[in-house]
């Protein structure tokens, strides 16, 4: 009998025009053939004799080719960038923006550490390994390198579930999280910040981060692609990216000098002028990032020699914003429901009953007017 070969049998054709896999081997001289599955001559990798990642079946059909040449005694290493490639390409289709580059920068990373890795190699003092590779040559720091083990992780875990593997190699592994300081301006700081003499770009630049603050912290890429059309009267209504939460918050005087302001330079769809417009929706979330950069770029400079120079970045307006709220009121479930972070459970209740946008916006302006005081 000759070794199992696994062929896609392109003398039969399926009604969707599909060919069936099957495991071949020959038995006296005569070929005996049993079919494992079944896909599209274009998704079929000869060289490989297996689904191409580009096929979202990818993962369930080679598991079962594996399955069947296990039952011949052959057992081949799972492809564990192939299958990384079958994620990515999922997160492509459903627009999951954030998860596409971390799984792209994770990939190249592992490439980088092992090309050779699979899923039978794979385990706890790889792992570790792996993580020294991040610390020492990547000089990632320690944060970075929990959400790079996390996502592998994921990986092991959406292979187990798809039946590219039998057991998951990382189940019981951990890694600590590390506890991170979030850099915040003070009042002074803030104030200091308002009333530097800025121009251009640069004045720009602290209108689009004050933005941020008057929105009550909201993340500067939903800043950065703010249009005219989403001022509804005396409120801005938008989307948030990164949750697809609604906001309708109050545009409070500040926030309308800012707007107008800019509304009347703009020269494109957006209310600020660091963000290109693209159809493409991975060419768009890449424009984000860009304009995100440029903006910190030109905050930096503008805080060239003050106190906050080392500090100040786009994202700062939100923890600002978080650490101002606290000082103005005790209580923390209003503080929470301002800043739209999830709330304690005991106070889940209150937090309802208060979450009305208008009530909202009387505590956000108390907030605001201390930078009056």
């Amino acid at each position: 009998m000759s070794e199992p070969k696994i062929i896609l049998y392109k003398s039969k054709t399926y009604s969707d025009g599909s060919h069936p896999i099957m495991i071949q081997i020959i038995e006296k001289g005569k070929a005996v053939r049993k079919v494992v599955s079944r896909c599209m001559e274009k998704d079929w990798v000869d060289k490989k004799a297996r689904v191409s990642p580009r096929n979202i079946e990818a993962p369930r059909i080679n598991n079962l080719i594996e399955i069947a040449l296990r039952e011949f005694g052959i057992v081949k290493d799972q492809d564990f960038f192939d299958f990384i490639d079958v994620l990515i390409n999922q997160y492509k289709t459903n627009n999951q923006y954030g998860r596409l580059k971390s799984y792209e920068a994770l990939i190249l990373q592992l490439k980088e550490f092992d090309s050779r890795l699979t899923f039978n190699s794979l385990d706890a003092r790889k792992t570790y390994d792996f993580i020294a590779f991040l610390r020492d040559v990547k000089k990632n720091g320690p944060t970075t390198v929990r959400e790079k083990v996390m996502v592998l992780k994921r990986i092991t875990r959406a292979a187990k579930k798809a039946k590219h593997i039998i057991e998951n190699p990382l189940e019981d592994f951990s890694i600590k999280k590390v506890p991170t300081y979030k850099a915040k301006l003070t009042t002074q700081q803030l104030l200091d910040f308002i009333n530097l003499p800025l121009t251009g770009k640069q004045a720009e630049a602290r209108d689009a981060f004050m933005t941020s603050f008057y929105l009550r912290g909201a993340r500067i890429g939903d800043v950065l692609t703010l249009e005219a059309g989403n001022i509804k009267g005396d409120r801005l209504v938008f989307t948030e990216k990164k949750t697809g939460k609604l906001h309708n918050v109050a545009i409070s005087t500040e926030l309308w000098q800012i707007l107008e302001r800019w509304m009347e330079k703009s020269r494109s769809k957006f209310i600020f002028s660091f963000m290109d417009d693209d159809p493409d929706y991975f060419k768009f979330m890449y424009n984000i990032r860009r304009a995100n950069a440029k903006v910190y770029g030109l905050l930096k400079r503008a805080c060239k020699g003050m106190d906050i120079e080392k500090t100040i970045s786009a994202h700062i307006a939100r923890h600002s914003f978080s650490k101002l709220a606290n000082l103005t009121f005790t209580n923390t479930s209003i503080t929470k429901d301002l800043v739209g972070h999830s709330t304690l459970a005991a106070h889940e209740q209150y937090i309802n009953e208060i979450s009305d946008d208008e009530l909202m916006d009387g505590y956000a302006q108390q907030v605001f007017d201390k930078l009056k005081s």
